[in-house]
């Protein structure tokens, strides 16, 4: 596609353009060009939304809890069944009840559950099945009949806050580098 610019009336000295009193631009397109620019188009989103599924899924890794790791361990990015479709997800499960664990990381539990928004909906404390609960806290066996709950973490919702600033600058990255990669063919 290469554009044919021509002028009319104008007055030139040297190099420098006095005045111009009409341009004319004409440009011939080949219809198999804006296929190949949709194709690259298309690639270049998936890309841009690749990466910041990517950057979200580190960050997220980074601030959440780690009592055994298996939860920042189990973070990870899926695709989704169309392009530029992506989810950023846990996939740890509490063993004794098959809850999932990321949730109540997230938004807490008990009297401290919160909404995404940091919304406070407290529920009643948790309340033991049976003979009641056994677990270790510094180093010590604990035994209870209830406990508060579990504070929210917030780590997936700030991980997100701190890649939205940066998503112009990631675009934008995948678009030089398309474009470096058209001038280089």
């Amino acid at each position: 596609m290469q554009p044919d610019v021509s002028h009319q009336g104008c007055q030139c000295e040297g190099e420098k353009q006095v005045v111009a009193k009409s341009f004319r631009i004409t440009a011939h397109f080949d219809l198999k060009d804006f296929d190949t620019l949709n194709i690259k188009l298309t690639r270049a989103i998936d890309q841009g939304v690749h990466r910041v599924a990517l950057k979200h899924e580190g960050v997220w890794k980074k601030n959440a809890r780690r009592d055994t790791g298996s939860l920042a361990d189990s973070i990870h990015v899926d695709q989704g069944t169309s392009s530029a479709n992506y989810t950023v997800k846990d996939n740890v499960r509490n063993p004794e009840d098959n809850f999932p664990y990321g949730p109540a990381q997230e938004l807490g539990t008990g009297v401290y559950a919160e909404t995404f928004d940091k919304v406070p909906v407290p529920r009643p404390p948790i309340e033991a099945k049976g003979w009641g609960m056994a677990f270790e806290w510094k180093g010590e066996q604990v035994f209870a009949q209830t406990v508060q709950g579990t504070p929210a973490s917030h780590a997936a919702r700030d991980a997100l806050t701190t890649v939205m600033p940066q998503i112009p600058t990631i675009m934008a990255g995948v678009i030089n580098a398309m474009n470096a990669a058209a001038a280089g063919a």
